[in-house]
């Protein structure tokens, strides 16, 4: 059996050829390689943009408990969450004073009332945390990110970088002559809740707010 003197391809595969395809090949690598973290990065940070989401809602939902207008306080530490409220008169508890007193939130179990055998949001790195985030302030946010690594969400108790966690507008003294007017009070309930990141050493704080309202007519 005769076969045909000029074959094209007995000549096999060049140096060139197999440089080139190596190239190739890492260059696609290089490009995955960089791809791949900032993928997961997205990924992580959308995943807990809505994690923190949820909390701020079952924060809102929470709120819904609380009257609107003052009713008299007497022991704070034998209040229920029906004795403070949104605005307030003549100086009563608001549910700015509440969030600024982790202490006040402790003996309430709030929020997350319906876990109170287990609430620990003021307490850091809990064996077995029920409450899904931590209380801290602008000053301790990194050092109590550090010691709540089950828990990477927290809420503030003042202004900062991070705003404050629970906050209602009004929430000055509206005076009694202002509560007795016909025109509607309106409440403004914002909900921050915060996580920190830590990049190469260094933290940055993201977070997300939910705005609600809470209107009631005064004749």
């Amino acid at each position: 059996m005769k076969y045909p003197k000029n074959r094209k391809n007995d000549r096999g595969v060049s140096i060139i050829e197999i440089v080139v395809s190596m190239v190739l090949i890492m260059l696609v690598m290089l490009v995955l390689a960089f791809v791949y973290p900032n993928g997961r990065k997205v990924t992580e940070s959308t995943d807990k943009r809505t994690k923190a989401t949820e909390i701020a809602k079952s924060i809102m939902e929470e709120i819904q408990l609380i009257p609107l207008f003052p009713h008299a306080v007497g022991n704070t530490s034998n209040a229920t969450l029906s004795d403070f409220s949104l605005v307030r008169i003549n100086g009563e508890n608001t549910l700015n004073q509440l969030i600024a007193n982790s202490g006040w939130m402790a003996t309430l179990n709030w929020p997350y009332h319906q876990l109170s055998a287990g609430w620990d949001a003021t307490t850091p790195k809990a064996t077995n945390p029920v409450c899904p985030f931590f209380i801290t302030t602008n000053t301790n946010a990194q050092k109590d990110c550090v010691a709540n690594p089950s828990r990477p969400f927290f809420i503030c108790t003042d202004n900062g970088t991070v705003p404050i966690g629970i906050a209602v507008t009004p929430n000055g003294n509206l005076g009694t002559a202002r509560i007795n007017q016909v025109n509607p009070i309106i409440a403004t309930i914002t909900v921050n809740v915060a996580w920190g990141n830590n990049v190469n050493g260094r933290w940055h704080f993201s977070y997300i707010s939910l705005v609600n309202t809470r209107t009631e007519n005064i004749y």
